[in-house]
């Protein structure tokens, strides 16, 4: 009896310790950042949350997006990247019902939003995005049919750490703004990533007619694939 009551009180005793030093350390790092805000870089955190939310912006990326799309012939990546989307907006908003953590009091933030904020959905879905977008690119047929070949590994490693650098600033914007403690990012970032390389993964194997030539993870020519000539 004495030993299941232990049982039973340890794992949320563990939990509830853990989750006051992570919002210590929360709470911490806002209260630097708030200490320490520039006029321009606020207006750069600003001006990169409204690119991402501005209607009218949104509208015309989106044009722009479907215009490269159809000129590329980038249908997989464009697909990967759609489900990779939606996948993780609906696990990180399943995820905030079930934590239901607040957002960082608004004394201490620029920005402010009035659904809880464990984990940050935009660090899921820009990370989703990226991962399963970077595991097309470097472990599976490209982007589309002009995007397969004739792009060196330099040129895939410098499409790929853009593709990170541009989610990590996103992440610091968010966190530096305070809309999101840093572990929501974080956390964002760790879900979106499972969830893009999953995506990533799967996508890169789904054949389709358009693939020039079918290769694996390793560089092998796949069915009816020649190996390069030159090499």
């Amino acid at each position: 009896m004495i030993a299941s009551t232990l049982l039973e009180r340890v794992p949320y005793e563990l939990y509830h310790a853990v989750s006051a030093r992570i919002d210590w350390f929360d709470r911490h790092v806002i209260g630097v950042i708030a200490w320490h805000r520039h006029e321009w870089a606020t207006q750069v955190a600003v001006g990169t949350m409204y690119v991402g939310t501005g209607t009218r912006l949104l509208v015309g990326a989106m044009v722009a997006v479907l215009v490269t799309v159809v000129l590329l012939r980038a249908y997989r990546a464009a697909a990967v990247a759609a489900v990779c989307l939606v996948s993780a907006m609906v696990a990180a908003e399943a995820l905030k019902q079930v934590f239901e953590r607040s957002r960082p009091p608004a004394h201490l933030a620029v920005a402010t939003a009035s659904s809880y904020s464990f984990p940050s959905t935009q660090g899921a879905e820009t990370s989703a995005i990226a991962a399963g977008l970077i595991v097309l690119l470097l472990a599976g047929p490209g982007w589309g049919p002009r995007l397969s070949t004739g792009l060196s590994m330099r040129v895939k490693l410098v499409l790929s750490s853009v593709l990170l650098a541009a989610v990590g600033f996103v992440g610091v914007c968010i966190v530096y703004l305070g809309a999101h403690w840093l572990t929501d990012v974080i956390a964002g970032w760790l879900l979106g990533t499972m969830i893009g390389v999953t995506i990533g993964w799967v996508g890169g194997r789904v054949r389709t007619g358009g693939d020039p030539v079918r290769s694996d993870a390793w560089g092998r020519p796949g069915p009816g694939g020649a190996a390069p000539a030159g090499r």
